[in-house]
């Protein structure tokens, strides 16, 4: 499930390749978008989790589940459980 946080640390540039798509852009590996304690202070953060992700699929599941019966999925070597 994608997020949609704003990203703090793109990178754009000249597109000098032969059919240039004017300019490119991308997240730079040098630098997350929260590195300190003020960058996480300074961080526009969602007032809903509607605005961060779309919950259609978990709805959809909670609504279907047996009751007592949870979620289980791994993402990025982290362990996501809803019940």
């Amino acid at each position: 499930m994608p997020l949609k946080l704003t990203r703090t640390n793109i990178i754009q540039t000249r597109d000098l390749a032969r059919y240039s798509r004017e300019l490119r852009t991308w997240q730079s590996e040098v630098r997350g978008m929260i590195m300190t304690i003020e960058d996480f202070e300074n961080y526009p953060w969602p007032e809903e989790p509607e605005e961060v992700a779309d919950l259609t699929y978990i709805e959809l599941l909670d609504k279907h589940l047996p009751e007592n019966m949870g979620v289980d999925r791994w993402s990025c070597r982290r362990r996501f459980r809803a019940c």
